[in-house]
């Protein structure tokens, strides 16, 4: 089955977030995708992306000595429209957790038109 050039392509624009040294928004445009990187040391920053209040799911990545590892979790839109950030600082104060010590870096992936869900 051939593949068209324009279906084999993927248009992923890379933006990096005003304000912020090390968190950057992938964007497909094709499909509307999103991704969002942030280092956990950025969380508590203020971010005014709208992607961040939308329903989403996320990746918080780190190392286990010397094993990656990954945690995956979803977010939704709570009743307070607070955003996916208010879920990642509760896993960063939960210091019973397994992994808390162990992750450094968060990917929240969306859609342009909140359709993660």
């Amino acid at each position: 089955m051939a593949v068209s050039k324009k279906a084999a392509t993927r248009n992923i624009q890379t933006i990096k977030i005003q304000g912020h040294i090390n968190s950057f928004k992938y964007q497909d445009n094709d499909l509307g995708t999103i991704a969002i990187t942030i280092p956990r040391s950025e969380i508590y920053d203020t971010f005014t992306e709208n992607e961040l209040f939308h329903n989403c799911l996320y990746f918080l990545f780190g190392n286990n000595g010397s094993k990656e590892v990954a945690y995956v979790g979803q977010a939704k839109k709570r009743n307070s429209n607070e955003s996916v950030l208010n879920r990642i600082r509760e896993h960063d104060k939960k210091e019973e957790e397994s992994y808390n010590e162990k992750w450094s870096n968060v990917v929240i992936v969306t859609n342009k038109n909140d359709v993660c869900n």
